[in-house]
Order: structure tokens, then C-alpha cells, then sequence
């Protein structure tokens, strides 16, 4: 018996651009020698009374690492505001508590995530329950470190990090 997953590699030349504020930000990190961590989700809902995308998770993981001085920025994007306008409201509010909002983007808008993915050095994907998600795929399909919570099996490739462990993700983000 033979499985064969269903990915199929994105047409690039079919994918918009990313928005000129976020790819300036990208740029902008990058040309100062920061490494750009992204992640991303539909939506920000809860499960098991839990963020399920880990944008709570990934906010203390990015004050961490800039708290000692690694050259890091994150952009988190958030395709739909529909259930979690809250949960994003409180996440900006964290960031700007922290004092990280330079080096950490936590955006709600569309675009192309392939796009954002093209120009990221790691992929994230923080979920707290999950199937076999395209984020990453497409992350591996790009060759980008690819670092997952072990809620499920991961393709090859996957750092695999200890759902909901705030410090596995850091260590494996170090």
C-alpha cells in the first residue's frame, strides 16, 4: 500500500505580491541581519480552552529570544478577525507591553502566505491540534526550517516541538 499526500507545489507566478507594508518589513529586518520567523492562522480560535494557532505562545516565545538579544522578528497573520477579534486585540496588547512591536508583526489582512513564506528563514506552525497542514508543506516544499508542535505525525523535515511548551519552542527556535 502506497499513501501519496495531495500537495501540490503553489504556482508562484499566480500568487500576489505581499502588501508593501509587510514586505517592507521583511526587507528591513532582514538587510539588519535578523532572522524572520513567520506563522500563521485562519483563524484565532480557542480549543481545549487553548489558543489553537499558539499566538500566545509565539508572542512569549519572540520576547524571550529578543529579551536576550537575538536577532529575530516574527510576522504572525491572521486570515479572518470572524471569532478572534479579542484574542488579536490582546495579542497587540502584549506585544506593545513587552515593548516588541518593532520586531514583531501581528497582521490581519490578505495575502499570500506562500509569498510570506518565500521571504521568512523559519516557519512556525504552534497549533495545539491539527491535520496535515499545508503551512508545512509549503514551508518544506521552500527548503525553510520548519518547526511544529508534535500534536500530530509531520512530514520529513518537521523540528517537531512539544505542544504547548513554551520552552521547547524556544529552544528549538535558538
Amino acid at each position: 500500500c502506497i499513501v501519496k499526500h495531495a500537495f501540490l507545489p503553489p504556482v508562484m507566478k499566480h500568487e500576489p505580491a505581499l502588501p508593501a507594508s509587510i514586505l517592507s518589513f521583511t526587507v528591513k529586518e532582514k538587510a539588519v541581519g535578523r532572522v524572520l520567523i513567520c506563522a500563521n492562522a485562519s483563524r484565532l480560535d480557542m480549543h481545549n480552552n487553548q489558543d489553537l494557532y499558539g499566538l500566545d505562545m509565539t508572542i512569549e516565545v519572540a520576547k524571550n529570544l529578543l529579551a536576550k538579544s537575538l536577532p529575530v522578528s516574527f510576522v504572525f497573520t491572521v486570515s479572518s478577525l470572524e471569532s478572534g477579534a479579542d484574542v488579536f486585540n490582546k495579542g497587540l496588547s502584549k506585544l506593545k507591553e513587552y515593548g516588541i512591536t518593532d520586531h514583531f508583526l501581528l497582521i490581519s489582512e490578505k495575502l499570500s502566505f506562500v509569498r510570506l513564506i518565500e521571504n521568512a528563514d523559519i516557519v512556525i506552525r504552534p497549533t495545539n491540534t491539527d491535520g496535515d497542514a499545508l503551512t508545512v508543506r509549503e514551508a518544506i516544499y521552500f527548503g525553510k526550517t520548519t518547526i511544529a508542535s508534535d500534536v500530530v505525525s509531520r512530514p520529513e523535515g518537521t523540528v517537531l516541538f512539544k505542544t504547548r511548551n513554551n520552552e521547547d519552542l524556544e529552544q528549538k527556535l535558538e
